[in-house]
């Protein structure tokens, strides 16, 4: 589960997926079982724990209002076509109009294309080729203005330092729901108002 391990050739994959399994299953209170069988494959079982309708009352349904934008350009930035394609939708249901980039060097030719346009930058942290740190350096050499908020399929303690003095404005663990990815975009877009 370690991040950043593939068996894939360079450009292939991130070496994330185990490691944003084994963060969701913890924070749903379960855990993973690994068997692996020379010859065989590897049986891998996910278990969860089980709650009985009584438990289900205890968690009371909170209703959540969902901040709206007000037609503000946002850049997404994702490799992951299907993730990108989840996200654009969700901003645009948000009332935001949007730019989508599936690499750091394609949102750095849509930022010069539409730089008076784009609001704010949402991309995420590992990506092939141009990954969000050199993005976000690239991004800063053109503009301070902009906010550039990076999400990411684990923690990044070991990064969260080198990204800041880089000037990334905020950042929120995958996978996001969408009243906290709503609230965090329309406070950054506050700021730089």
């Amino acid at each position: 589960f370690e991040p950043f391990f593939t068996t894939k050739s360079p450009g292939r994959g991130a070496g994330l997926g185990l490691a944003q399994v084994y963060g969701i299953v913890q924070q749903h209170n379960g855990h993973i079982h690994v068997a692996t069988k020379l010859a065989s494959g590897t049986t891998v079982t996910i278990y969860f724990p089980a709650y009985s309708r009584s438990d289900a009352d205890d968690f009371p349904v909170e209703s959540v209002t969902v901040v709206r934008g007000h037609e503000e350009t946002i850049l997404v930035v994702e490799d992951n076509e299907l993730a990108r394609e989840a996200l654009v939708s969700s901003l645009e249901r948000l009332n935001y109009r949007v730019l989508a980039a599936q690499n750091g060097r394609e949102a750095l030719q849509l930022f010069a294309q539409h730089r008076l346009e784009v609001q704010l930058v949402l991309s995420d942290v590992v990506m092939p080729d141009m990954d969000g740190l050199a993005l976000l350096r690239a991004l800063r050499q053109q503009t301070t203005s902009v906010p550039v908020l990076m999400l990411t399929g684990h923690p990044l303690e070991d990064r969260l330092e080198t990204l800041r003095q880089a000037g990334m404005s905020d950042w929120l663990l995958k996978p996001v729901g969408l009243p906290q990815l709503a609230q965090m975009i329309s406070q950054l877009l506050l700021r730089a108002a």
